[in-house]
């Protein structure tokens, strides 16, 4: 089956391929206007058979940099079970100007390991500290009252 969507006025073009029976699904974007798109959250339609048995914590996406955190959305399950009928399924992508990238999607019965990450949480005294290699956070803990703002001297 294959699914053409255009977003943005025509700039991108989603194809989904999912062969009968496979765990896999491969998506295509391409760019076609000539302008920069910035990473954001990309959702379309995700429909398996019985036969598939997708769990929703299964599904996992690589795309040409490696792993790439995907998972599905608005899931519907079979009657009776836990395997997803129905979804859709989201990942982040941007693209440049005339760029094509592809991403493998695979699902299956399984519940897929969680991505690697260099996320590390330090809670302190009052506070809480979150890294990554990219950004760091800290955050005052518990209530503070403060006087009201006045003006400055003139």
């Amino acid at each position: 089956m294959t699914t053409t969507r255009a977003l943005g006025a025509g700039c991108m073009l989603l194809a989904l391929a999912l062969p009968a029976g496979a765990a896999t699904m491969t998506v295509m974007l391409q760019e076609r206007l000539g302008r920069d798109w910035a990473p954001e959250v990309l959702t379309w339609p995700f429909t398996a058979t019985a036969e598939g048995r997708c769990l929703p914590e299964s599904v996992r996406g690589r795309g040409p940099e490696g792993p790439v955190p995907a998972q599905l959305i608005e899931v519907q399950t079979w009657p009776g079970s836990a395997y997803v009928k129905s979804a859709r399924l989201a990942l982040r992508s941007g693209l440049r100007p005339l760029e094509k990238r592809t991403f493998e999607v695979a699902y299956g019965p399984q519940k897929a390991a969680p991505l690697a990450s260099d996320l590390q949480v330090h809670p302190g005294n009052g506070q809480v500290e979150i890294l990554t290699s990219r950004f760091g956070l800290r955050l005052l803990l518990g209530a503070s009252t403060y006087t009201a703002i006045t003006s400055g001297a003139t």
